[in-house]
């Protein structure tokens, strides 16, 4: 299975987006978009309809990971945004067939996300098969720059142990070092934020997480 390294954007305006997206053009060919409505987590980003001016997203498979109470209701915005995949978080959500069914039906794949302390049990066993992806947080949902955690290694393990084949995703304190550990677990696919856009110069700093 294929690694990637996505550099995911959390900003509270359009033009802080704009600016990190603006450097890793060329550089990957997909990124991520948290979108946290400042109820789910104690802040606040842009919200999915003010990413549609943003012509930089054009070049880019594009992902968004709603932090948001009732990610089903944000679904149609994703879909207009042209997005690719979902990332809906299960702790506020009304049904994950219906997350999942909807997605679809809006043309896009679909996945579940896990906060922190959310074990892998929730996801309810029919959806599996129907799942993209899943995306496990290695820090607690909403802001960016925290400290990873290691439950989150038995938590990949798990998921595998489980037979999913899809992407499994790790957010939140990534670096070469977690990098490397996620993915002896089985993860494959990995959410950078902090640790990659505080590095000049972006291009040596992907090689080194994907080399790590």
């Amino acid at each position: 299975m294929r690694v990637e390294i996505i550099p995911a954007v959390l900003e509270s305006n359009v033009s802080g987006v704009e600016k990190k997206l603006k450097r890793v053009v060329g550089k990957v060919e997909r990124v991520g978009v948290d979108i946290v409505d400042g109820v789910f987590a104690d802040n606040l980003t842009v919200a999915v309809d003010e990413l549609k001016g943003v012509g930089v997203l054009t070049g880019f498979k594009v992902e968004i990971q709603l932090m948001v109470e009732y990610p089903e209701e944000w679904l149609g915005d994703c879909g207009e945004l042209g997005v690719e995949r979902v990332f809906g978080h299960v702790e506020r959500m009304e049904g994950q067939e219906k997350f999942v069914e909807e997605c679809v039906a809006l043309g896009m794949k679909s996945g579940l996300a896990l906060d922190l302390y959310t074990p892998v049990e929730v996801i309810e066993k029919p959806v599996w098969e129907k799942l993209d992806g899943v995306l496990l947080m290695s820090v607690q949902a909403g802001k960016s720059g925290q400290e990873f955690n290691e439950r989150v290694v038995e938590k990949i393990k798990q998921v595998r142990k489980l037979g999913f084949g899809g992407d499994v995703q790790v957010d939140g304190g990534m670096n070469p070092t977690t990098v490397t550990m996620c993915k002896q677990a089985g993860a494959n696919q990995f959410g950078v934020t902090s640790w990659l856009w505080e590095k000049e110069d972006i291009g040596k700093a992907l090689e080194e997480l994907l080399d790590g």
